[in-house]
């Protein structure tokens, strides 16, 4: 499972460049998602959406030779969840394939996405006014690969020392979006919602609760 995609960084002397800095220093998943007081609130969301991507590519890579189409020949988080592929996820006929080649043509379509200076912006400029919504699309889609990689390579990540990795990814995520309410049900969580229960603080476990069911898509 190789990509090809390039990991985000933001322009040395940029606000977004900075919050990216401070977001990487932090010590605890809680204070990872503070939102400095002197940067913009949609200049944080683009960090912490951009540094979601980037863990994700990380891990993406480490599963290269484990997570292979003769493994995992469906995209699929348990056995509840089968997730298709469609460029737009709103497309009449999606298609199944297996986990690899989606997690491959996520990270590009994602790359594109976030690379593209009209939607993620790198001079400190406003991004657009669907930019809340794009996000939102490009997260609840990211998601999918750690929920993949949660039911079914859990062993391997933990052989190579990075299952606290997947966890604190996946935590530091929810609690971002959480905290800046981009959640607005819980059914993209829920092939992993009693892990979150279980490790989330309380107070973020009753803000994910208090959430509607919604529809998975």
């Amino acid at each position: 499972m190789n990509a090809g995609v390039s990991k985000k960084n933001f322009k040395e002397g940029s606000l977004t460049f900075k919050a990216q800095a401070t977001f990487r220093a932090a010590t605890t998943l809680e204070i990872a998602a503070e939102k400095p007081h002197d940067i913009p609130l949609h200049d944080w969301i683009k960090v912490n959406v951009a540094e979601f991507y980037n863990s994700t590519v990380t891990l993406t890579e480490l599963l290269t030779e484990t997570c292979t189409k003769a493994k995992c020949p469906e995209m699929t988080a348990g056995q509840e969840y089968v997730y298709l592929w469609a460029e737009d996820e709103y497309a009449r006929n999606p298609t199944a394939m297996d986990a690899p080649e989606y997690i491959s043509r996520l990270l590009v379509w994602a790359e594109k996405v976030i690379q593209n200076q009209d939607i993620f912006p790198e001079d400190d400029k406003k991004p657009p006014a669907n930019f809340a919504d794009v996000c939102d699309k490009l997260c609840r889609r990211l998601l999918r690969a750690p929920m993949h990689y949660y039911y079914h390579h859990g062993k391997e990540l933990k052989e190579i020392g990075y299952e606290e990795y997947l966890d604190r990814l996946t935590l530091r995520y929810c609690i971002f979006a959480l905290r800046f309410r981009l959640f607005k049900t819980k059914d993209r969580v829920l092939p992993i919602l009693e892990v979150l229960k279980a490790k989330l603080p309380a107070q973020y476990v009753e803000m994910l609760m208090q959430l509607p069911d919604g529809m998975v898509k």
